[in-house]
């Protein structure tokens, strides 16, 4: 009985078009390098990390080759409350943007 459960766990695959998830890419770099899943999955956690302080810490930040985090500055502007209609003021704020290079920007309109 364990046995079966243990197939059926392992024919399960992502549906198409599913979110690529931290898991997924740890297994994907691990059959095509010699490391082992704990070994990605730390120097994984540790690139996010050195991402997530250097977006904290006001600065850009750059993935050769596929694009680009920037820090943007988001205005501040009239909105509604969708429910009671009344107007409200929203605040400026930063917001993280996403950049993609030319060779991807290219590369997606094929």
């Amino acid at each position: 009985m364990a046995k079966e459960k243990k197939e059926t766990k392992a024919k399960k695959e992502r549906p198409e078009g599913a979110n690529l998830r931290k898991k997924d890419v740890i297994k994907e770099i691990a059959t095509r390098t010699e490391f082992g899943q704990k070994e990605i999955k730390e120097v994984l956690n540790t690139y996010h990390a050195v991402i997530k302080e250097t977006i904290l810490s006001g600065q850009n930040f750059t993935l050769s080759g596929v694009g680009s985090l920037q820090i943007r500055q988001r205005q501040a502007r009239q909105g509604f409350n969708p429910i009671t209609k009344e107007k409200i003021q929203i605040p400026e704020r930063k917001a993280v943007k996403f950049k993609p290079t030319r060779e991807v920007k290219l590369e997606l309109r094929k």
